[in-house]
């Protein structure tokens, strides 16, 4: 199996525990996600989901998602992408996002 690392962004005032929860189980409902670990009682669990950065508009979640080498990566990075941007909406995680407020002058001076 192979692994890829994810890292998604939340608003400064989201329930942290709350987006980490979210987001493992929008990976856990993946068919292409593998859990990490097995144990010997059988119970099996997926990486967890770590809190790794304050950036300058959100509070950067990371998982590492494994899933079958078979599969393209492309198509893991979709559906997990997916799946997790319409959980955390779903429950009112802020997915911030950059923008830009442009200014036009209603009344522009004519030349001449």
């Amino acid at each position: 199996s192979r692994s890829m690392v994810f890292k998604f962004p939340i608003g400064y005032d989201s329930d942290i525990e709350k987006a980490k929860k979210v987001i493992h189980d929008a990976i856990e409902s993946s068919e292409y996600s593998s859990p990490d670990k097995r144990f010997k009682d059988g119970t099996i669990d997926y990486a967890p989901i770590y809190f790794i950065d304050i950036a300058d508009s959100a509070l950067i979640m990371s998982a590492t998602v494994y899933f079958d080498s078979r599969i393209a990566s492309e198509v893991v990075k979709d559906d997990i992408n997916t799946r997790v941007f319409k959980a955390l909406n779903e429950n009112n995680i802020d997915v911030p996002y950059n923008h830009m407020s442009i200014l036009m002058n209603e009344n522009p001076q004519q030349a001449g």
